[in-house]
């Protein structure tokens, strides 16, 4: 029905929006390294990058859809 079709188009679009979070963070993180950055800004890199990671199985586990690895991924 219709309501059930949006709610999955929400559900959709919140973990797409999860997925470009996690790969931003881990751009940053691969900028960070490039420029020979300290210990600490690579373990707070690390950290927001955790952070997101839990930010998106949270998701999965309240919605039960299912995590696209691949996505998450930066090339």
């Amino acid at each position: 029905d219709k309501e059930e079709s949006e709610r999955v188009y929400k559900e959709s679009q919140k973990q797409r929006y999860l997925e470009r979070e996690i790969r931003r963070a881990k751009k940053e993180k691969a900028a960070i390294e490039a420029m020979r950055a300290t210990e600490e800004d690579l373990k707070k890199a690390n950290a927001k990058i955790r952070q997101k990671q839990a930010n998106m199985r949270a998701f999965i586990e309240d919605t039960g859809r299912t995590r696209r690895y691949q996505r998450e991924q930066i090339h």
